[in-house]
């Protein structure tokens, strides 16, 4: 009864695996779907278990067959040296386990390492990241540093500017002082050398001193509000009046000069009296040598005089100081005439008296 009941038991079990098994390719809704690589696999086991492929070669998955002397799957290496036959359900799906434990072990493998490449290049990109950050950085830096040298020299720009235009500035009112202050500086050298003993008006410089002078009493009276400009004005008249004094010193002389050689002539051929002039004779070279002397001297200082009356009359709407000058020159040019002329007349009537005696 017991063995019945075992036999039945176990009849029992293999139909429920045998309808597991059934349940497993089902094409629908299976219990343990195979791929296709699977399925193909163990059709090829199946042929080789039957004997329809030769022992010395097994085809692969790529349709290549595998020659007795390839290495075949550790699996299936043990089940050819294996002397166990597969002979119950048990020993199959045991070694079917270890088969697809195997397959399963080595089926990621290209993926695997293919995620180790990738792995490996991520690492890398990370890497490279990394050096690309610490590159911004540095160009982040050097950006902030060149727009600070920018706007340091954009400012040194500006200030050098600011101080050329300054520097212009201060140039020009320099110039303006200085040409200001040539009208204040002047006064003491001309003072010098116009009482320089060696200096005279027949002097190159002293029409360019006259002018400086007239100058500057001009600029003094229209800038009466000017620092000392009052006390600059009496130096420069003072000026002024040295030079005027010294014009009319030297006038004065030339036309002395003149008349004192007419009066007492000097050197042979000279008549030595104005009794030539008293008594004409046509023809009589001691008349005409004593019109030369009398009208000749002056006409030979004439043009220096004239350099100086010149002078004064191009000035005489300057100062009232010219015109008294002018003045008093043309005084003198004939007071030294009328001393020649009374001399002559003198002489003349002494002459006639004499006459009327004998």
């Amino acid at each position: 009864m017991d063995t019945v009941a075992t036999m039945r038991a176990d009849n029992a079990s293999l139909r429920k695996i045998q309808s597991k098994l059934v349940q497993w390719e089902l094409k629908e809704n299976p219990l343990a779907p195979l791929s296709a690589t699977q399925s193909d696999f163990i059709n090829r086991l199946t042929d080789l278990a039957n004997g329809s492929i030769p022992a010395g070669s097994v085809p692969s998955a790529e349709g290549k067959e595998h020659t007795a002397d390839e290495e075949l799957p550790a699996s299936l290496e043990k089940f050819k040296q294996s002397a166990c036959v597969i002979d119950s359900t048990q020993n199959f799906l045991s070694w079917y386990n270890s088969i697809d434990a195997e397959i399963l072990e080595h089926f990621d493998d290209v993926h695997l390492e293919y995620y180790e490449q990738l792995r490996s290049r991520t690492a890398e990109c990370d890497q490279m990241l990394q050096e690309i950050d610490v590159s911004l950085d540095s160009l982040r830096q050097l950006t902030q540093e060149f727009n600070f040298v920018s706007e340091k020299t954009s400012s040194l720009h500006q200030a050098s500017e600011s101080l050329l235009q300054d520097q212009t500035r201060l140039s020009d009112t320099g110039d303006e002082i200085k040409k200001r202050l040539k009208y204040f500086t002047q006064a003491e050298n001309i003072s010098q050398r116009l009482h320089n003993p060696t200096f005279s008006v027949s002097n190159d410089t002293f029409v360019d001193i006259l002018n400086t002078i007239d100058d500057c009493i001009e600029y003094m009276r229209v800038n009466p509000a000017f620092s000392e400009a009052s006390a600059y004005a009496v130096k420069y008249r003072t000026c002024l009046a040295k030079a005027t004094q010294m014009m009319k010193t030297y006038v004065f002389g030339i036309l002395a000069n003149a008349t004192a050689q007419v009066l007492a002539p000097k050197g042979p051929g000279v008549p030595r009296s104005l009794e030539a002039l008293d008594q004409p004779k046509i023809g009589d070279p001691t008349a005409d040598a004593a019109f030369v002397l009398f009208y000749g001297k002056f006409q030979a200082s004439s043009p220096r005089v004239k350099r100086i009356t010149g002078l004064i009359e191009d000035r005489l709407d300057r100062s009232p100081d010219y015109e008294q000058l002018l003045g008093e020159l043309h005084q003198n040019y004939l007071t030294q005439r009328a001393t020649v002329r009374n001399n002559t007349l003198r002489k003349r009537d002494i002459i006639t008296n004499i006459g009327n005696l004998k």
